[in-house]
């Protein structure tokens, strides 16, 4: 499933409100931040953060723009996100998985956990080594962040 709220935050403009977006950014400035509602019918569950990256197209619309290819940390946050998250006041996170290199056309498996159904996760991913992406969440293809189960 896709995530409800995609943020992205400034690191250089600490108290910039970017707001509720489709479009996430990660590079040596940005990250961004997503919620995941967790569906009660998860209870018992593996819950997989997956993040997919499209297959390379020529098509004319390109929601994928990776200018610097590299990776990404995803951290949980201790307190979701908001529309008014910020860099000054996104609060503590913890790293739960990384990949080192996004390559097209496959979904990477940052984390698996037991669902927590129910709830509202939040998540923050960050850009590692010299990245430059930034795409539009989409369900198909699958691009960005997503929850699947097993």
């Amino acid at each position: 499933q896709p995530p409800t709220l995609i943020v992205p935050i400034d690191r250089t403009q600490p108290d910039l409100v970017m707001g509720n977006s489709h479009i996430a950014q990660l590079d040596s400035t940005h990250a961004t931040l997503y919620n995941f509602e967790v569906p009660l019918s998860y209870e018992g569950e593996t819950c997989n953060l997956v993040f997919f990256v499209p297959p390379e197209s020529k098509d004319w619309f390109q929601p994928w723009h990776m200018n610097t290819p590299g990776g990404m940390v995803v951290s949980r946050l201790e307190t979701i996100a908001t529309k008014f998250s910020s860099s000054s006041n996104v609060g503590v996170s913890r790293t739960t998985g990384a990949i080192n290199l996004l390559a097209p056309g496959q979904g990477h498996l940052v984390n698996s956990a037991p669902c927590e159904a129910g709830e509202t996760v939040g998540y923050r991913a960050d850009a590692l080594g010299a990245l430059d992406l930034s795409y539009f969440q989409l369900t198909n293809p699958p691009s960005g962040l997503f929850m699947t189960v097993s």
